[in-house]
């Protein structure tokens, strides 16, 4: 299923018939439908309609703040880094907290209505964010045992949240990591010395904060980045039975996209084969989509038969295997192939590797070179004579 270009052509402009282009098609022309945009899936849940407002919020504070003349800052790049630094979960809310101003400081209590409940409890000043983790005696003299920090200014009547991006946006995450822990042992002590009247010396308060750093690290190690895996190899399918392995290619500066597929018996032996050039998709999983719908098509012509078909994308294969509706622009792809397959006892669908994958991968990369499909009916095409020997080698 593809658009018509000369109807695209002669009715939008370049740009448009780009969009136009990416719009996926179905063969079953389903109603259009209100869909939560936020959500991958297309459906409202609490968790993206709480993050919007978050985004919300934030934007507006960002918005004032440029109009007042103050700093742009790239908020998303910061708030990422934030969330992926290694420092105890409840030192990341304590942040966020923080950034958002809802700690209960004794300056936000009094702005709720709350009883006079004086200042500082280190030096009797406001009682504010800021001060608290800056501009205190007590944070000042934790923070002038950081080399660095004298290079830093903390007597900024700028909120926290914008001095905070600052730091972050300009020092590298080990010190970050660092300044957050001391940061949230500054606000334990404080709360320390409201409830048992007692606390720690400045040198205490950085050297456990240090300390609690460390012990998590070391408990809590990044995870390791090369995994030695066994070489992943094409399998022939139980005795009877066929296999169809499909791939989908996406090219982002041309938005155009590739599909193969391959159809093998249980001895390895070539069957078929087809490509399908599409001109404009979306993303990736679009193009997985595409190729899925595809293979499950082709089943249909072995009914008689089990057909094992696999594909290379895991994302493609869950969202036609869950139950739910998905209600997202990729949506109709996926009810497509899940209609195909509750149509077909005997397909199954599997998740494979891409590199036992190599015959599909190579017609989907042929595929975006290519003007117009084109398909084979026993004799392979030149091209994928060499992976087809290297599979059942």
């Amino acid at each position: 299923m593809q658009w018509r270009e000369d109807l695209l052509q002669a009715w939008f402009s370049a740009e448009e018939v780009r969009c136009i282009r990416n719009i996926p098609l179905s063969f079953r022309d389903p109603p259009d439908a209100l869909i939560w945009h936020f959500e991958r899936g297309g459906q409202y849940t609490v968790r993206t309609g709480h993050e919007v407002a978050r985004r919300v919020l934030l934007q507006q504070d960002e918005d004032d703040t440029t109009t007042n003349g103050g700093p742009i800052v790239a908020f998303d790049h910061v708030w990422k880094k934030i969330w992926k630094v290694r420092v105890p979960p409840k030192v990341r809310i304590f942040i966020w907290r923080a950034l958002l101003n809802i700690l209960p400081t004794k300056d936000n209590l009094g702005h709720r209505g709350i009883a006079e409940l004086g200042g500082c409890v280190f030096c009797g000043a406001d009682e504010t964010v800021v001060h608290v983790l800056l501009q205190c005696p007590m944070a000042i003299a934790s923070w002038s045992l950081f080399p660095a920090w004298a290079h830093f200014n903390t007597d900024s009547t700028e909120e926290f949240k914008m001095w905070f991006h600052g730091f972050a946006a300009d020092h590298p995450t080990q010190e970050l990591e660092k300044v957050m822990m001391c940061m949230w042992m500054l606000w334990f002590e404080r709360n320390q010395m409201i409830w048992t009247g007692r606390h720690r010396s400045s040198t205490e308060i950085v050297s456990g904060a240090m300390y609690c750093l460390q012990e998590f690290q070391e408990l809590h190690p990044p995870p390791k980045k090369h995994i030695s895996r066994a070489k992943a190899k094409w399998l022939r399918p139980p005795t009877g039975a066929i296999k169809i392995n499909v791939s989908g290619m996406f090219h982002v500066e041309s938005s155009f996209g590739g599909v193969g597929l391959v159809v093998r018996n249980y001895t390895g032996a070539f069957l078929a084969c087809k490509l399908v050039v599409l001109r404009g998709v979306s993303n990736p999983l679009h193009a997985k989509l595409v190729a899925l719908r595809e293979g499950l098509i082709y089943a249909a012509k072995w009914s008689n038969l089990d057909c094992h078909i696999e594909g290379d994308s895991q994302g493609a294969l869950h969202s036609v295997q869950q139950g739910q509706a998905d209600l997202s622009h990729l949506g109709c792809l996926i009810e497509d192939c899940k209609i195909l397959l509750a149509k077909q006892e005997r397909v199954y669908l599997r998740f494979t590797e891409r590199k036992a994958n190599g015959v599909a991968t190579r017609l989907a990369h042929y595929a975006l070179h290519s003007q117009e499909a084109a398909e084979w009916v026993t004799d392979p095409p030149v091209f994928l004579q060499d992976v087809l020997f290297s599979d059942v080698m």
